[in-house]
C-alpha cells in the first residue's frame, strides 16, 4: 500500500513540472474564441471570420504560458469582383495567468512581460467608474452578468450604443467596440467557448469559422515563428499607424488584434511603407502582427 501511494505522489508532482502552470480562474487548454471583422479602405471591402486557441505551451522565465494561434477566413473583394481566400496560421504569441486573476501577454519583441487584463481590477469597478484601460476615459455605463457554465462571469458595458454588443466580459475580453465608434472597420467576438461550455454574443453561423489546428506544439522555443525586420511609430498611436520595413522589405499583412487576440484590423499590402487608420479603435493596448518578406513579427503598442 506504501509503494501504491508513493508511486502517486510522483506522478502527480510531475504534471506541476511539465504542464502549463495555470490557476484555473479563467482560462484552460479549451479556450477558444470566434471573431469576425468586417470593413472598408476605400479600395477594397475586407471580410473575416477568425478562430482564436491555444495549442501547447512553453516556459519562459521561469512561467508557462499557452501558445496561442489564430486562423482565419479571410475574403477580400476589389473592384473588379475577384476575391481572395486566405488561411495563413498567426502565432504564436504567449498568454498566462496568476492566482491575482492577471492575464499575461510576453512579447518576443520587447522581450517583456505585460498585463493584458487586471480582472480584480475590473471586478472593483462600479457604474460611471472609467475602464481600467491605459489611456482610456470610457465610462462604465451598466454592469450585469452571464454564466459560462456554472461560472457566472460579469459583463461591463460601455457608453457607445451604436454597435452591439459592447462590453468588456470578465476573464474573456473586450465583446464589441465598448465606446468606440467604428468608422471604417468592425470587429467583434462572436462567441467563446471553454471545455463543453459556448457563449454566443451574436446571431453568426460558428460554420463559418475555421477548425483549430492543433499539434500540440511543445517546442520551447519563443521565436519559433518570429522575426523582426519592420519598425513602427508613432507608439503611442492616436488615430494612425506606420509600419515600416527595415532596408525596403515588403510588408504583405498587418494585422492588429486587442488583449484577447482578436483581430480588429487586418489588411493586405505590397509595399514596404504602410500607414493604418486606426480611428476605428477604442483607447488601450493592442496588438500589431506584421507579415512580408523576410518578416514576421508583432509588437505591443498603446492608442490615446
Amino acid at each position: 500500500m506504501k509503494k501504491i501511494l508513493l508511486v502517486i505522489v510522483l506522478v502527480v508532482s510531475s504534471q506541476f513540472v511539465i504542464s502549463q502552470v495555470t490557476y484555473f480562474n479563467y482560462l484552460d487548454t479549451t479556450a477558444t474564441w470566434y471573431s469576425t471583422y468586417g470593413g472598408w479602405n476605400g479600395v477594397q471591402a475586407f471580410n473575416s471570420g477568425t478562430t482564436t486557441y491555444f495549442d501547447g505551451d512553453t516556459l519562459i522565465n521561469g512561467n508557462y504560458y499557452y501558445k496561442q494561434y489564430s486562423i482565419s477566413y479571410d475574403t477580400v473583394f476589389s473592384w473588379n469582383g475577384t476575391y481572395i481566400v486566405d488561411t495563413v496560421l498567426r502565432g504564436p504569441s504567449f498568454i498566462r495567468e496568476d492566482n491575482t486573476l492577471k492575464f499575461y501577454h510576453y512579447s518576443t519583441y520587447s522581450n517583456m512581460e505585460y498585463v493584458d487584463w487586471d480582472w480584480l481590477a475590473y471586478k472593483n469597478l462600479e457604474i460611471n467608474d472609467t475602464f481600467p484601460i491605459t489611456g482610456s476615459n470610457c465610462i462604465v455605463d451598466t454592469i450585469d452578468s452571464v454564466y459560462l457554465g456554472a461560472r457566472l462571469l460579469e459583463r461591463y458595458h460601455g457608453s457607445q450604443t451604436t454597435f452591439m454588443p459592447n462590453y468588456v466580459l470578465e476573464g474573456v475580453g473586450q465583446i464589441g467596440p465598448i465606446c468606440a465608434l467604428g468608422i471604417e472597420a468592425n470587429g467583434w467576438v462572436v462567441c467563446f467557448q471553454k471545455q463543453n461550455d459556448l457563449l454566443t454574443f451574436s446571431s453568426f453561423n460558428l460554420n463559418a469559422f475555421p477548425e483549430p489546428i492543433k499539434q500540440s506544439n511543445t517546442s520551447t522555443s519563443v521565436n519559433d515563428n518570429f522575426q523582426t525586420s519592420f519598425n513602427i511609430c508613432p507608439n503611442p498611436m492616436s488615430d494612425f499607424l506606420q509600419v515600416k520595413g527595415q532596408t525596403g522589405a515588403l510588408i504583405k499583412r498587418v494585422s492588429i488584434s486587442n488583449a484577447s487576440g482578436n483581430i480588429l484590423i487586418d489588411k493586405l499590402f505590397d509595399s514596404s511603407d504602410i500607414t493604418i487608420n486606426t480611428s476605428s479603435l477604442s483607447k488601450g493596448v493592442y496588438l500589431v502582427h506584421v507579415v512580408g518578406d523576410n518578416i514576421n513579427g508583432e509588437q505591443k503598442v498603446i492608442k490615446y
